[in-house]
């Protein structure tokens, strides 16, 4: 009985013992991240898709991934979001264009010195309007200006990123495949 049981739980810790397949993500040699199979990942495919999802499996330059499904469901109190399944997804790692990141660009700081002048600029005119024979109405123009700054602040963008914020696979960021499975 006691040969059965060790043989029982040899059988069940050997997945434990064996060696998967990983990528590592580097800059100029240095690693950045580690993609290990059972790890959430999102990129940016050289098409400018994105796709996002648990990985399942490196094998040959190649990664399978599970990305869930989500869908509406009714349930007693009203619709849930929740996940109902997963789509097998399956590339190679040369179809892999961007890993997100989330970085201050030259286009967000231009964004927000714009935001800035606006938010200046607008509170300045709005101290100058005067309403001296009505003190509800200056009420009134106080709340409405607050309201369209808010507006105007959520909706101003002039200045937009080309690609996506992140690392390009490419001369500066490398994605390296280890094979470290089958020697």
């Amino acid at each position: 009985m006691k040969i059965f049981f060790t043989i029982l739980l040899i059988s069940y810790l050997q997945p434990s013992f064996a060696q998967q397949d990983f990528m590592i993500l580097q800059k100029r040699g240095k690693t950045i991240n580690r993609f290990f199979p059972g790890n959430s990942i999102s990129f940016y495919t050289t098409d400018g898709f994105l796709i996002s999802g648990i990985l399942k499996k490196c094998q040959h330059d190649s990664i399978f991934m599970d990305i869930p499904v989500t869908n509406s469901i009714q349930t007693l109190f009203g619709n849930v979001l929740d996940t109902t399944g997963y789509n097998y997804y399956k590339t190679n790692i040369k179809n892999i264009g961007i890993f997100p990141a989330k970085r201050f660009t030259a286009a967000k700081a231009g964004n927000l010195l714009v935001k800035a002048g606006v938010l200046v600029s607008s509170i300045f005119l709005i101290n100058k309007i005067n309403i001296d024979n009505n003190p509800n109405a200056s009420y009134a123009v106080g709340i409405l200006s607050a309201a369209a700054i808010n507006v105007a602040m959520a909706f101003i963008t002039p200045f937009h990123d080309r690609l996506p914020q992140g690392y390009k696979i490419g001369k500066k960021y490398k994605l390296i495949f280890m094979n470290v499975s089958n020697p």
